[in-house]
C-alpha cells in the first residue's frame, strides 16, 4: 500500500503553500516494512523550504523525533522469514544505529532504545512484549513506551500497521 505525504512550507514572501506531494519512502528490516514520515533534528526546527530532513536512522538523537509507520506482515503470511538473531541485530543495525540502546538475543525482537515512543495501532492486532508479559493492543489503542525493553508482535491473519512518534531522550535506568 501506498500512502501519500503533503508537505506544508512558504514561498519567499512568507505565504505558506504545499512544497511537496509524493508517495512515503519505504524500507524493509527485519520481516517488517518501514515507511519514513518525517524527522527533524535536535533542537527541531523549520527545514528550509519545507522539505523533509533525512531518514538515514530511524532513532532519532535526543531531542529530535521520528514519526515512522510499521507494517507488520501477519503471522501466516507465506512469504514471512524470521531471520536468525545474528542476522537481526545486523539488519537493526544498518538502519537503527542511532540511539538502540540494547538488543536481547535471546528473545527475537526485544530492544531498547533511548526515545520516548508514542505508538497508535492504526489496523489490525499487535501484541507489546515486555519483561513481565504482554499486552494484546487492537486498532485505536495508543501505547506511551518510555525506553522500555519491548518487542512488537503480530500474531494474527491480516498485516498490522502502527504510526510511530519518537523523541530522542536520556535512558537513565
Amino acid at each position: 500500500m501506498e500512502l501519500r505525504r503533503i508537505v506544508t512550507g512558504h514561498t519567499s514572501d512568507g505565504a505558506s503553500t504545499v512544497v511537496e506531494d509524493s508517495v512515503l519512502q519505504s524500507f524493509d528490516a527485519a520481516g517488517q516494512r518501514w515507511l519514513k514520515v518525517w524527522a527533524t533534528a535536535a533542537p527541531p526546527s523549520f527545514p528550509d523550504g519545507g522539505i523533509e530532513p533525512g531518514l538515514e536512522e530511524y532513532f532519532p538523537p535526543v531531542g529530535g523525533t521520528r514519526v515512522v509507520i510499521v507494517e507488520f506482515p501477519d503471522a501466516t503470511a507465506e512469504d514471512l522469514e524470521i531471520p536468525d538473531p545474528d542476522a537481526m541485530l545486523t539488519e537493526f543495525g544498518m538502519h537503527f544505529v542511532n540511539n538502540l540502546a540494547e538488543v536481547d538475543m535471546e528473545r527475537p525482537g526485544m530492544h531498547r532504545s533511548a526515545t520516548y515512543d508514542f505508538g497508535y495501532v492504526l489496523e489490525g492486532d499487535v501484541v507489546m512484549e515486555l519483561d513481565d508479559g504482554e499486552t494484546h493492543l487492537t486498532a485505536g489503542d495508543l501505547v506511551v513506551q518510555n525506553g522500555t525493553m519491548h518487542a512488537w508482535h503480530n500474531r494474527g491473519d491480516r498485516t498490522a500497521r502502527m504510526l510511530f512518534v519518537c523523541i530522542g531522550a536520556h535512558l537513565d535506568a
